[in-house]
């Protein structure tokens, strides 16, 4: 199945299905929420995302992540209390998504080093 918008994404994805048995589920496991938070706001070290981004801190990801889930809380576009309403109202708390926030800006900075890396050993000017 072609993806074509946001929701199509989150609506395929089997991490974020919407399930009766598990409404009542709170907690969500750290690779589940990085998922989501990387659907949410990717971190690429290549291309537009790399250029408009490489100065973006922890603090302002976080934050990134928090207002497009809260975004998408207020759009109404997921029946309130499905299993990816849950899910989007966990990262809206930003203690909850700290560590996974952190694990995936370190990755994203590490790469940007091995850019910047990999462009001085070239002899870029």
């Amino acid at each position: 199945m072609e993806c074509n918008t946001f929701e199509e994404l989150l609506y395929r994805d089997l991490l974020i299905s919407d399930s009766m048995e598990k409404n009542t589920l709170k907690e969500f496991p750290s690779e589940e929420r990085k998922t989501l938070m990387q659907l949410l706001f990717p971190l690429k070290d290549r291309e537009r995302f790399f250029y408009l981004y490489q100065d973006m801190t922890l603090e302002q990801y976080t934050a990134k992540v928090v207002t497009k889930a809260g975004d998408l809380l207020d759009s109404d576009i997921f029946p309130y209390g499905s299993e990816i309403w849950l899910r989007l109202e966990d990262l809206a708390e930003i203690d909850n998504i700290s560590a996974e926030a952190a694990e995936l800006y370190g990755a994203w900075k590490d790469a940007e080093a091995r850019h910047n890396a990999h462009k001085d050993e070239e002899g870029w000017f």
